[in-house]
């Protein structure tokens, strides 16, 4: 359980596992870019989501998106923008298989939402 709670990371909203928990049907239903782009423009804790999927795409991942290079700045607006332009550029094989990574990452990032985060905020 403890390194369940290391690899989620400090402790996350009730919106955070509102927004894990649609995830994975907004990225299977508008697909990897526009759900990331989706989830980014709603900002906060779905824009914290939108970077995490980046960053695992990017470098955190055993599978690293062809193109994709960690940006010099470490912040989440700067992972989806090099994450979203990796995709604009990416053969239809490389974007499914990112597509298929991400899925299988939020659906972990869900689970885990599910257990450690509270069901109201407050």
């Amino acid at each position: 359980m403890e390194g369940a709670t290391a690899a989620f990371g400090a402790e996350q909203s009730a919106t955070f596992g509102k927004a894990a928990a649609a995830a994975p049907f907004t990225i299977r239903t508008l697909g990897l870019g526009s759900g990331v782009a989706t989830l980014a423009a709603k900002g906060d804790e779905h824009k914290k989501l939108a970077a995490m999927i980046a960053r695992w795409l990017i470098k955190d991942g055993h599978w690293q998106m062809p193109g994709a290079n960690p940006p010099i700045n470490n912040t989440e607006d700067d992972y989806v923008r090099a994450l979203l332009a990796a995709i604009a550029t990416s053969s239809r094989a490389d974007y499914r298989t990112a597509q298929s990574e991400a899925m299988g990452y939020v659906g972990w990032i869900k689970k885990l939402a599910k257990a450690f985060c509270p069901k109201e905020d407050g």
